[in-house]
C-alpha cells in the first residue's frame, strides 16, 4: 500500500502524467 500511496502523491505533485486531476484514482485515494 505504501507504494501506491507514493504513487498517487507523485502523481498529484506531476499533474502531467494524467493532466486532469478528477481521475477515480485520485479521489478515491
Amino acid at each position: 500500500l505504501e507504494s501506491l500511496v507514493t504513487v498517487i502523491r507523485a502523481r498529484r505533485e506531476d499533474p502531467t502524467e494524467i493532466g486532469p486531476t478528477d481521475t477515480p484514482a485520485d479521489t478515491g485515494a
